[in-house]
């Protein structure tokens, strides 16, 4: 049990920690310029599209996100703080959790300097190639436990996905997701 409560801990606190790095993403990318890049694709229904560019988009269904992660996943909490989007899900074997977050209006500059930035307990990130327009992931290893991260730029959109999987399960979600863009 305790090894439960420490691991959601552990995650809840580098989900805390890529929360501030959006901030910082937010806070260098504040300007109003709009992107001339429209990405949107016929996998979304009409109804999950946002209407407006700066909304993110929603989150997708457990039995979605699973498609790639076989975790088994209850429904997701949707948390938007304006061009945020967190979705978290709760694996069903308990303990474990995936999260994933959609923000809008990204730079490739703040991209980029989010991407040279170093994890909440120092880690590196790695670019990933073939996944969005520019990626990186970030893997954090402790006793019993592994967390995995891959963060793309599609677009002004960022999608990340944080899951106690291999990388290669995480990076295939996070393609996924920005197909459905």
């Amino acid at each position: 049990m305790d090894t439960t409560a420490g691991h959601r801990r552990r995650i809840l606190a580098l989900v805390a920690a890529i929360t501030v790095l959006a901030f910082v993403v937010v806070g260098c990318s504040s300007g109003d310029s709009k992107s001339s890049s429209s990405s949107t694709s016929s996998s979304t229904s009409a109804s999950d599209k946002p209407s407006d560019p700066s909304t993110p988009p929603s989150c997708p269904s457990a039995t979605e996100v699973d498609k790639s992660l076989k975790a088994g996943l209850d429904k997701p909490v949707d948390q938007r703080n304006g061009a945020i989007r967190t979705c978290t899900y709760d694996t069903t074997a308990g303990g474990d959790q995936v999260v994933i977050r959609f923000e809008t209006g990204v730079t490739p500059a703040a991209f980029a300097a989010a991407a040279d930035s170093k994890g909440p307990s120092g880690e590196s990130t790695t670019p990933v190639p073939g996944v969005g327009d520019s990626a990186f992931s970030m893997r954090r290893e402790e006793p019993g436990s592994a967390v995995t991260e891959v963060a793309a730029l599609s677009g002004t959109t960022l999608v990340s996905a944080l899951a106690p999987v291999p990388l290669a399960d995480v990076e295939t979600l996070v393609k996924n997701l920005i197909a459905s863009l």
